[in-house]
């Protein structure tokens, strides 16, 4: 992805996200219930930064959720929470310092659910306000 630009304001970006070529845009479900977005202050008294986390459970078992897990374990990704009722997404994760996945599976007789965490690696900028276009998303859902 070419690195987006930022507002002046520092925490808003309104260009369109440009992936890097071979790179693709999925969407996967998210129990709404179950969505935490934040961030937090990390680092030495006058070098601190934030760190991103989003966290979610996405229901079931399927071979497409599975494939998602294990193709992105071990990627650098970024992470676009749309919000239906706002004027903007929240993006989290930024080229040069992107989040990581973290996953637990629960399958009892109570449940078959996944809880997802993506996280960034290093304290950096704030989470973004993003208001520009989505990119296309290859595919359905996960």
């Amino acid at each position: 992805m070419s690195k987006p630009v930022k507002g002046a304001d520092g925490v808003s970006v309104i260009g369109p996200l440009v992936l890097k070529a071979g790179a693709k845009a999925i969407e996967i479900y998210a129990t709404p219930n179950t969505i935490k977005v934040g961030d937090k202050t990390s680092g030495e008294a006058d070098k601190k930064g934030f760190i991103h986390t989003v966290e979610f459970d996405h229901p079931g078992s399927s071979l497409q959720y599975s494939q998602f897990i294990n193709d992105n374990v071990n990627e650098n990704l970024m992470a676009i929470v749309v919000y239906p009722d706002l004027a903007f997404n929240k993006l989290l994760g930024w080229p040069g310092n992107p989040l990581q996945l973290n996953h637990e599976q629960k399958d009892d007789e109570k449940e078959d659910s996944n809880s997802v965490k993506l996280e960034s690696l290093f304290a950096g900028d704030k989470i973004i306000h993003y208001t520009g276009a989505l990119p296309s998303v290859e595919g359905s859902g996960a």
